[in-house]
């Protein structure tokens, strides 16, 4: 008898042992940072540098400003499943799931940027094995439409707005090249809102243009997400002004658009979305 109670407890005490050794509990946060770069190619594309060879007249251009906003940051397995991304609120560049990214540092021809520069998203994610990013290029319907005199870091950015109706700039990439030593601008944003005035916020608009931007093979801990100007420009003739503004602001009406738009796969009147060109996993 007592040597059947003490092959019980021996038999419990193991029993604990193993519990408490037990790692198979849900996954915990673990930090994460995504890094970017903006490249012309294989070069790295930064202000007071000139690139030759782009678009469909081999111009020369040089970087006047280059900034995007991001959201909905997504860490994609590989089956396909996804993990949100949880951005640290730094007041500056990430706000709730918010992130600016800025590769100019108003430096050579970036006359009217600034100096602080952003390549890099931080944040918390489950830990996991992933194979795959998500994120969305361009702003939430509840943050585009605002005033952006009173709005916190990041939105506070005057030179990526345009007004309350058709909110903000979510990528603001200008140039000058050899035929438009003046500026040749992509701005992509939302165009169509119904608001009744350039300061009412709307209620919908007919072009969102949010591109929803998905890459395989990315490993945060290894990679860089490359935003490469030329292959992007590689269909555009950044040398001519098509008519109204010198590139392509995203409206229906502006020729520049047709090349610009559907290769952030988003379509653009009657011509299809694209794969997007922009984004590449190095």
């Amino acid at each position: 008898m007592h040597y059947r109670s003490s092959l019980s407890l021996i038999l419990l005490a193991a029993a604990a042992t193993v519990a408490c050794s037990d790692n198979s509990g849900p996954p915990e946060p673990v930090p994460v940072t995504v890094r970017f770069d903006a490249r012309a190619g294989a070069a790295t594309f930064r202000c007071g540098t000139s690139y030759p060879g782009i678009g469909t007249t081999a111009s020369t251009i040089t970087p006047a400003d280059f900034k995007l906003y991001l959201h909905n940051i997504r860490l994609v397995r590989a089956d396909g499943t996804e993990e949100p991304v949880t951005l640290t609120q730094d007041q500056t560049w990430q706000l709730d799931d918010i992130a600016m990214l800025d590769f100019e540092d108003a430096t050579g021809s970036c006359t009217n940027g600034t100096a602080a520069m952003r390549m890099q998203v931080d944040g918390t994610v489950l830990e996991g094995d992933y194979t795959g990013i998500k994120f969305i290029l361009g702003l939430p319907f509840s943050r585009n439409h605002a005033d952006v005199a009173t709005a916190p870091a990041p939105l506070n950015q005057s030179r990526m707005f345009w007004n309350w109706n058709a909110g903000y700039k979510f990528l603001r990439l200008d140039v000058n090249s050899t035929g438009r030593a003046s500026g040749w601008f992509v701005h992509i944003g939302s165009t169509g809102c119904n608001g009744t005035g350039p300061t009412a916020a709307p209620t919908s608009c007919a072009q969102p243009n949010r591109a929803e931007i998905a890459l395989s093979g990315f490993d945060a801990a290894r990679n860089t997400i490359v935003l490469d100007v030329a292959q992007y420009l590689s269909a555009s003739n950044v040398d001519v002004d098509g008519g109204g503004p010198s590139g392509c602001m995203s409206g229906t009406t502006d020729p520049e658009c047709e090349q610009i738009l559907p290769r952030l796969g988003l379509a653009w009147n009657t011509t299809p979305a694209a794969p997007q060109a922009l984004f590449r996993v190095q």
